[in-house]
């Protein structure tokens, strides 16, 4: 953040098919809850990250209606000729910092300036954007936070989300995106949204209120939810971190420590 004034990120998440508005939901949900665990983790290092949340000189969104697989980078600046960097690389330090092999173009000019940025514009707008108060909570997200509801409460405006025929998204989830995305998948089935003849669904403002009232009341009578899927995050740098569940791992163990953690891989392999 400190090298950029504005910074406008979009999701285009490969698993997000609106096949259904549950699945919708749960995978928009998903990506929030992703997006904001990282900011969170950010938070103690990186104060200007949550300075621009705040301010809105960053901001997030996650894709609505289609499902995109592209990387586009769009940069200018003062004195500077606009740059698009395109390829397959993602906005990551191994994707850009040279770690691994990539595809990237580079164009310093107008015309592809132009270009890009009408097919960004297009993306853009068909994307719903992350709420900063929700990246910035440490509270459980609500279905007024998911980002589709939470565009038409903002806007006030109706959003219809179709379903594509052969729009697959690639089978690429991480298991603890799966099994997140199932277990909000059927907390958001019985959501009273109407959908159409031909599988649209139409999420209207005037109804909003309404069905998170009934939806809230419904959530109240059921069991909690205590699934929860640990999350392991490594961290390259001088010294490198490894944190599993939260907690940081030892990674200078003693030559026990390490005979035992073996004798237990040993034994789980021993069973297939």
């Amino acid at each position: 953040m400190p090298w950029f004034r504005q910074v406008d990120i979009v999701f285009g998440y490969a698993e997000i098919v609106p096949q259904g508005i549950a699945d919708l939901m749960a995978l928009q949900q998903t990506v929030a809850e992703q997006v904001q665990q990282v900011v969170q983790q950010l938070a103690p290092q990186h104060q200007a990250v949550l300075a621009a949340l705040r301010d809105g000189s960053i901001t997030f969104r996650t894709l609505t209606r289609h499902v995109s697989h592209k990387k586009t980078f769009l940069l200018s600046g003062r004195n500077r000729p606009p740059r698009v960097i395109v390829g397959s690389a993602n906005l990551s330090t191994p994707g850009l910092g040279g770690h691994q092999w990539e595809n990237l173009i580079v164009f310093d000019d107008s015309v592809a300036w132009m270009f890009f940025q009408r097919d960004w514009r297009r993306i853009a707008d068909a994307a719903s954007p992350i709420a900063p108060r929700v990246l910035l909570q440490h509270d459980p997200m609500d279905m007024e936070d998911i980002p589709v509801i939470h565009e038409v409460i903002q806007t006030r405006q109706a959003v219809v989300v179709e379903y594509h025929e052969g729009q697959v998204p690639e089978a690429d989830m991480a298991r603890a995106v799966i099994v997140r995305a199932d277990a909000l998948r059927d907390r958001y089935r019985d959501v009273p949204l109407p959908v159409g003849p031909q599988g649209a669904t139409v999420i209207a403002p005037d109804a909003i209120h309404r069905i998170a009232v009934d939806w809230h009341s419904r959530q109240a009578a059921k069991a909690p939810d205590s699934e929860a899927v640990p999350r392991w995050e490594i961290m390259w740098g001088d010294p490198m971190v490894c944190r599993f569940a939260g907690r940081d791992m030892d990674l200078g163990p003693d030559g026990e420590e390490v005979r035992h953690d073996a004798e237990l891989l040993a034994q789980y392999f021993a069973g297939f």
